[in-house]
C-alpha cells in the first residue's frame, strides 16, 4: 500500500520516475539540463494523534543526501487507504543537519528514528501544503482542530494544481 501511496504523491508533485526497489528515494525527475531531483515520501494517517515525517534507521548517507539542493521531502496525509488529503512538500538542507544531529546524539544502543512535525516542516523548513480536494480555507479549518497544527498559517496552503 505504501508503494501505491508514494507513487500517487510523486505523480501529483510531477516526479516522473517511480522507484520500485526497496532502497533509495521514492521518485525522481529529470530537469531540462539533464540533472535529477529526488523525492522521499513519508506517509501519515488522518487518524494518527500527530502528523509528521518519521525517518527510520537514519544513517550518515541519508543525512548527507538531505543536505543537497536536489532532494525533496513530502509528507503525504491520507484519510483512507487511497484518499490523500494533502501533501506537505519542500526541500531544505537544514533537514539533513537535523537528521545528522539526532542520529549522532541518540542514546547508545537505540534505533536511529527521527520525526519532524507537520508544523515544523511548514514553519521551520518552509514547506508548502498542497491540498487535494479541499479549498485552502477548508483544510486550514481542519488543521485548526488538530493537535500540533494550530500555528500553521493559511498562507502556507495551496491547491495541488499549483505545484
Amino acid at each position: 500500500m505504501n508503494e501505491v501511496r508514494d507513487s500517487m504523491a510523486a505523480k501529483y508533485l510531477h516526479f516522473t520516475h517511480i522507484n520500485v526497489d526497496k532502497h533509495g528515494f521514492d521518485a525522481r525527475r529529470t530537469l531540462v539540463n539533464g540533472s535529477f531531483e529526488f523525492l522521499e515520501v513519508k506517509t501519515a494517517s488522518f487518524d494518527a494523534s500527530t502528523w509528521g515525517a518519521t525517518f527510520n534507521d537514519t544513517n550518515q548517507e541519508k543525512a548527507n543526501a538531505f543536505k543537497e539542493q536536489n532532494v525533496y521531502l513530502c509528507l503525504s496525509l491520507w484519510r483512507y487507504a487511497s484518499d490523500p488529503l494533502f501533501f506537505a512538500f519542500g526541500k531544505n538542507p537544514a533537514i539533513g543537519s537535523f537528521l545528522e544531529d539526532k542520529m549522532k546524539n541518540r542514546p547508545a544502543g537505540s534505533r536511529s528514528t527521527q520525526s519532524i512535525s507537520l508544523q515544523n516542516l511548514i514553519n521551520q523548513y518552509g514547506f508548502t501544503i498542497y491540498s487535494v480536494g479541499k479549498t485552502p480555507l477548508q483544510l486550514f479549518n481542519i488543521l485548526q482542530m488538530k493537535r500540533g497544527c494550530k500555528n500553521i498559517p493559511l498562507s502556507a496552503i495551496k491547491m495541488v494544481n499549483e505545484v
